[in-house]
């Protein structure tokens, strides 16, 4: 369960900022430069319409309807799921290399409302100077430069509540770029620890607890969970996060040097004790403890094109920190790497595009049957096939393949852009395989999937 910072008062006054832009235009993709008329003899309202007029505005933004159709009913939560998203974007140039970015996240769950949230997704000044850029407030920090899967990408937060979406998050914070001739160099500074946001409500399809434990001379027991989040890191300076990395680039590779200080931003242990026992109802409440765990992370990626086939690459090596809480496998260094190639063939037949990444994920940490979701492709192959068929219609084929537990995910999709604006992706996510990795843990979670977008 997330913790939340005051937020929605915050995005109300987003609202009401990009609704007023809106008002006074009736093309929201204009660039907004106008000159201020004589304000003599206006009434208040006049006035105000003028400075908002005179300033350099974008709005856009989007809307999602979501469904999902799970094909395998469960008795105890919810067999299908209807969202709606709406993320209205402001962007504010107060000056040629200075502008405030508001960027809503509105989003309500019919029928999984612990998802639903109204919070401001990025909320930051950037600075766009000649040799230095500035970042302030809340945004996406994304290291490394792989298609799906990041090894070194240490601060990124996700929203796992639904692990196949895998939506990503942003967190508050302060970067800084220097740019010279072939390089740059960034520093990152995370003022206080932010979490993911973990599929730990028992009407979720995805909670990771087992609902039932067989007891010998008893039988089988419902379980229960209550939380308990005293190791959660404090939201103050004690938790602070910090990062540098270093790139280049040299005749044709592109290349990237990193080091941060942070956390694992999902629970590396779950402790447990039990709360209550009643025999004779069959039932248990289990206290669990979610223990985060600070790391040092030092990382390489590189990226180059080699005959028209793209290849990208990285490896970082993860040291987490000793801690009383954990067991001690759980402080031990690992490994985590990855090697993608990709490759746009272009028109192959009857002007039928073709595009195909191939990955292989690998990740020496934490042993098998272990809960967190940040180490799920231990030894793991990625691809995407992408068959353009024309400018309105496209068909995916996404996979991703544990090699250890033999368990799969396999995304097929067609798009269609057929109107301006607007775009239907009709899909499925089919989950297979050994019960052992994630995927077949929660094979019963195969669903149809329908989303319909509107863009302004």
């Amino acid at each position: 369960m997330m913790r939340k910072i005051p937020e929605i008062s915050i995005l109300s006054a987003v609202i009401v900022v990009s609704l007023i832009s809106v008002s006074f235009t009736a093309d929201n993709s204009i660039y907004y430069n106008r000159t201020k008329g004589n304000k003599s003899n206006r009434t208040f309202l006049e006035r105000l319409k003028d400075e908002i007029n005179s300033m350099d505005i974008y709005f856009k933004g989007e809307a999602k309807y979501s469904y999902f159709c799970y094909q395998t009913k469960s008795e105890y939560t919810l067999n299908d799921r209807r969202e709606i998203d709406f993320n209205p974007e402001l962007k504010w140039y107060l000056n040629k290399k200075l502008f405030l970015l508001i960027n809503g996240n509105i989003r309500y769950d019919f029928d999984s409302t612990s998802r639903s949230r109204v919070v401001p997704s990025e909320l930051n000044f950037t600075y766009t100077g000649e040799a230095v850029d500035v970042i302030l407030g809340k945004q996406f920090i994304t290291w490394g430069r792989a298609d799906s899967y990041k090894a070194v990408d240490v601060f990124k937060r996700h929203d796992l509540t639904d692990p196949v979406e895998n939506i990503e998050e942003t967190l508050w914070a302060l970067k800084l770029g220097f740019s010279f001739k072939e390089s740059n160099i960034e520093f990152v500074l995370i003022p206080f620890f932010e979490e993911d946001e973990m599929p730990d409500n028992s009407d979720s399809r995805w909670f990771f607890l087992p609902r039932t434990k067989n007891i010998p001379g008893v039988g089988d027991v419902n379980l229960s969970y209550s939380y308990d989040y005293s190791k959660l890191p404090p939201k103050d300076l004690s938790s602070s996060s910090f990062g540098v990395r270093y790139n280049g680039r040299n005749e044709g590779l592109d290349y990237s040097f990193t080091y941060a200080f942070s956390y694992d931003r999902a629970p590396v242990q779950y402790l447990n004790s039990i709360m209550s026992f009643n025999p004779v109802l069959k039932s248990s409440e289990v206290k669990i403890l979610p223990v985060y765990n600070r790391i040092n992370v030092l990382g390489i990626d590189c990226a180059t094109v080699i005959a028209g086939i793209g290849l990208k690459s990285e490896i970082a090596k993860v040291m987490p920190e000793a801690s009383a809480d954990l067991d001690s496998s759980m402080t031990l260094s690992y490994y985590r790497f990855n090697l993608g190639l990709d490759k746009d063939f272009g028109s192959v037949f009857a002007n039928i595009n073709l595009f195909i990444i191939v990955q292989y994920l690998y990740d020496s940490g934490y042993s098998a049957g272990d809960l967190s979701l940040r180490h799920i492709f231990r030894h793991a192959l990625a691809g995407k096939i992408e068959l353009k068929l024309s400018e309105w219609v496209i068909l995916d084929l996404k996979s991703f393949n544990n090699l250890e537990y033999f368990d799969s995910l396999l995304q097929p999709e067609i798009t269609w852009k057929g109107i301006e604006n607007i775009s239907i992706v009709l899909g499925a996510d089919i989950l297979q395989g050994n019960e052992t990795g994630l995927f077949g843990r929660f094979k019963d979670n195969t669903r149809i999937r329908l989303e319909a977008k509107i863009y302004f």
